[in-house]
C-alpha cells in the first residue's frame, strides 16, 4: 500500500514569494543606480519586494511548524523561501539599523549658520537637523583652514570629487589668492538616491578656508547618515591630499611669509 505524502502549500508559497521578490529587488536597484527608473518607481518596487519577502519569511516559518507535525514534504521549499525572503527584507533591516546608529544628515554643513548654497532643484526642502547631534556622530565634519593658495585648494577639491565619481554640476574656481571658489556636485548613494554636495572656498589670513554641505535632493525624514559619512570621507581625503601637497612643495607662494614645516597638517576649525 502506497502512502501519499503531500507537499506543504505554505512552503510552496514561501518559495514563490521569495523568488518573486529577489529579482524585483535586484533589478530595481540596478535600474535606479543606472538612472533608468525614477526614485518614485524604485521606492514602489522596493516596498513590493519587502512585503513579498516578509510574507515569504512568515510562510516559511509557519511551514516549518506544519512540516514538523504533519511529516509533509517541503523542507527545501520552505528553506528557499526563508532565504530569499530574508534577502528581500535585508535593505529595510539595514536602513533601520543605520537609523538607530546615525542621526539624520539630510542637510548637513560645516557652517550651519551660513551653509554653502545649493543649486540643484529638489522636491521640497530637506529636513533640518540638529547640528550638535550631527557633530557628535560625525566629529570630522568641521570647517577647514589650510595654509595653501585657494587656487591650489580648488584644484585638489575638484580632483577628489571626480575621483569619488561625483557629477560636477557647477563650479567657479578662484582666479587669484584673493578670490572665492565654489563647486556643486551630485553624489549617488549606494542604492542610487541623489544628494547634492556644495563646497565653498574663501581666502583666509594664512591661506584658504573651506566649508562643505551635503543635502538630499528629495524631501526625506532620514538619510541614514549618508551625507555625514560622505562628507567625513571627503574631508579625510582632502586633509591627506593637502598635507601631501605641503610636504611635496617646499617652495611656497610669495603670498605666504610664514615658514610651513614639511610635516605640516591642515587645521580644522569648528
Amino acid at each position: 500500500m502506497r502512502v501519499f505524502v503531500r507537499t506543504s502549500k505554505l512552503a510552496i508559497w514561501a518559495r514563490r514569494l521569495g523568488t518573486f521578490g529577489v529579482p524585483l529587488l535586484v533589478l530595481a536597484i540596478l535600474l535606479h543606480v543606472l538612472g533608468h527608473i525614477s526614485t518614485d518607481v524604485f521606492e514602489v518596487c522596493l516596498a513590493i519586494a519587502t512585503v513579498a519577502g516578509g510574507l515569504a519569511v512568515l510562510l516559511a516559518l509557519a511551514g516549518y511548524v506544519r512540516l514538523w507535525f504533519t511529516g509533509d514534504k517541503g523542507w527545501g521549499l520552505a528553506s528557499a523561501g526563508l532565504l530569499t525572503g530574508a534577502l528581500c527584507i535585508l535593505p529595510v533591516g539595514a536602513a533601520l539599523a543605520l537609523m538607530a546608529v546615525y542621526p539624520s544628515t539630510a542637510d548637513i554643513s560645516t557652517d550651519p549658520r551660513d551653509p554653502p548654497e545649493l543649486t540643484f532643484p529638489r522636491a521640497g526642502e530637506p529636513q533640518a537637523i540638529d547640528p550638535d547631534l550631527a557633530l557628535e556622530a560625525f566629529p570630522r565634519v568641521l570647517s577647514r583652514s589650510y595654509r595653501i593658495d585657494p587656487v591650489i585648494l580648488y584644484g585638489i577639491v575638484r580632483r577628489i570629487a571626480e575621483d569619488k565619481g561625483w557629477q560636477v554640476m557647477g563650479s567657479q574656481g578662484p582666479q587669484t589668492a584673493g578670490d572665492d571658489g565654489r563647486l556643486n556636485a551630485i553624489r549617488k548613494s549606494l542604492l542610487g538616491w541623489s544628494n547634492e554636495v556644495a563646497v565653498r572656498i574663501e581666502p583666509a589670513p594664512l591661506g584658504a578656508q573651506l566649508d562643505i554641505r551635503g543635502a538630499s535632493v528629495r524631501d526625506v525624514q532620514h538619510d541614514l547618515g549618508s551625507n555625514g559619512l560622505a562628507l567625513e570621507s571627503f574631508l579625510v581625503a582632502l586633509d591627506q591630499a593637502v598635507a601631501d601637497h605641503l610636504r611635496n612643495n617646499v617652495q611656497l607662494s610669495d603670498a605666504f611669509e610664514a615658514d610651513i614645516p614639511a610635516d605640516a597638517t591642515p587645521i580644522a576649525t569648528p
